[in-house]
């Protein structure tokens, strides 16, 4: 038989009853205390078994602001922590989350909005607000927007992130099994991400990924490429880009590694120094900008 056949076969049986949350269920209870995402400069590691119970709080609270299974949620965030756990509070609801780049205009904004009909839409903070705000009303089906940095002053159409963690908590704290409940019924068919093209020839097009997609995918790598357990990783690209929401988020669940997040691009090769990950993606852009700083530093020489 041809190994090629062979191999898919193989990865095909190891990824076939897997999803996301079973993933980060296993992390949580066999490797708890191992390191899972922090951010670079900042003393901020979660731990396999924190960053669950983190997403399981706000996974209750998007619950409680009105997300459903099976429905989207929009994410307009830089690489922060709380984009990895809003993100996957969403997977465990069976909702469907949806990075989307903050270089969009109003109109592609509204468009990929109202194309998603996504029922809650997470931004960043008030400027990302103000930019959203003319065409909220134009949006039949979003219930809620959260904000993950706080304004000064509350504001009317949108709740805190903090909010969220509170309402999270007491629905945990009335039914500490409901967590447990929403994720065991995701299948590995069932959606696990939205992501939209670039729209360069038109209007976006979204593809949705499901569970068993982003983790064959894991399970082919792993075949292919010798990594280390539990291997460090420097994640820096938008995760409104594939290579990075596979690489950044569903690879190292897979694997059980550390995911440290480089907020600022310009810090990149610092990061790689500091954290010194196994392997490193770049997408042709990323060579071309390191291949210039290093002919620039031998030209000082």
């Amino acid at each position: 038989m041809d190994p090629a056949h062979v191999l898919a076969e193989d990865c095909a049986k190891k990824a076939a009853d897997l999803t996301v949350p079973a993933l980060l269920h296993r992390n949580a209870t066999e490797y708890a205390d191992r390191p899972a995402l922090t951010t670079l400069g900042r003393d901020d590691t979660r731990t396999w078994a924190a960053l669950r119970d983190e997403v399981a709080e706000l996974s209750a609270g998007l619950a409680e602001i009105g997300l459903e299974a099976g429905r989207h949620m929009l994410i307009m965030m830089s690489s922060r922590t709380e984009h990895w756990l809003v993100d996957l509070a969403a997977v465990h609801l069976g909702a469907v989350p949806s990075t989307i780049y903050p270089t969009l205009s109003a109109e592609q904004m509204r468009y990929l909005a109202r194309h998603s009909a996504a029922q809650v839409l997470v931004l960043e903070g008030p400027a990302e607000l103000e930019r959203w705000r003319p065409i909220l009303a134009d949006l039949p089906d979003l219930l809620r927007v959260v904000l993950v940095d706080e304004p000064a002053e509350p504001v009317a159409d949108a709740v805190p992130l903090s909010r969220v963690r509170t309402l999270g908590r007491a629905a945990r704290e009335a039914d500490p099994d409901a967590f447990e409940r929403r994720w065991r019924t995701i299948r590995p068919e069932h959606p696990v991400t939205l992501l939209y093209t670039s729209g360069t020839t038109g209007n976006s097009k979204g593809v949705v990924l499901s569970h068993h997609n982003v983790i064959y995918q894991a399970v082919a790598l792993d075949a292919m490429v010798s990594v280390p357990d539990h291997a460090p990783t420097v994640a820096y690209l938008p995760l409104a880009h594939i290579a990075e929401r596979f690489l950044g988020i569903y690879n190292p669940i897979y694997r059980a590694g550390h995911v440290t997040i480089c907020p600022d691009a310009t810090q990149l090769v610092a990061a790689l120094r500091t954290v010194g990950p196994a392997s490193f993606f770049g997408v042709p852009r990323v060579w071309e900008k390191m291949a210039a700083g290093v002919q620039a530093h031998l030209a000082r020489r």
